[in-house]
C-alpha cells in the first residue's frame, strides 16, 4: 500500500530538518505516540496507540534512521511493527523529502510504502489510507505548533 501526503509547516526547510532528526521530539507530536526510546544508533522502539473506526490497536515498532540526506533534504527509516490485540503487523518504508514552498515555509512530503499483514490487513486499503493521512495531517498541525513555540522561546531567551 502505498501513501503519499504532502503538508505545509510554516518554517524554514533547516529548521523542520533538524527537528525531524530528533527522533524522540518528534513522537511527541505523532497522535496516539506514548513511546519513543532510543535503543542503539539510530534504532528507536515506539508504541503507538490508533483507533481504527471502533477497533483500538496498540502497535509496538522498532524505527531505524536508514539514511539521512540533508544536501537533498530526504531521509527514509523503517518500521517494523506487531498489534497482538487484533494480531497482524506493519512493516512499513517512509520517505520525508522537504521542499520550498511559499513565504519561507516548508512544504513536507511522506511516501509511505506499507505492508500490512494478519488480520489488520482486513481493515482494507482505504480506510487504512484514510487513517494514515488523518495522523499525517495532524502531525503536520502539531510539527508547525511546536516550531513556532521553540522559535517564540529562542526569541524571548535572546531578548
Amino acid at each position: 500500500m502505498l501513501v503519499e501526503d504532502k503538508q505545509v509547516i510554516p518554517a524554514s526547510r533547516a529548521e523542520v530538518w533538524d527537528f525531524l532528526m530528533q527522533i524522540e521530539k518528534v513522537g511527541e507530536c505523532i497522535p496516539g505516540c506514548e513511546r519513543v526510546e532510543e535503543v542503539g544508533p539510530d534504532t528507536y522502539e515506539t508504541t503507538m496507540r490508533v483507533n481504527v473506526g471502533p477497533i483500538k490497536l496498540r502497535v509496538e515498532a522498532v524505527l531505524t534512521v536508514v539514511a539521512r540526506d540533508r544536501e537533498n533534504w530526504t531521509a527514509t527509516m523503517k518500521s517494523d511493527g506487531t498489534e497482538r490485540g487484533v494480531g497482524g503487523g506493519v512493516h512499513a518504508m517512509i520517505t520525508m523529502t522537504l521542499l520550498e514552498a511559499a513565504d519561507g515555509a516548508t512544504e513536507l512530503v511522506v511516501l509511505t510504502d506499507a505492508k500490512i499483514l494478519g488480520r489488520l490487513g482486513e481493515f482494507g486499503q482505504p480506510v487504512m489510507k484514510k487513517k494514515a493521512a488523518a495522523i499525517t495531517e495532524q502531525f503536520a498541525r502539531a510539527l508547525s505548533e511546536r516550531l513556532i513555540e521553540e522559535r517564540a522561546g529562542a526569541a524571548a531567551s535572546s531578548g
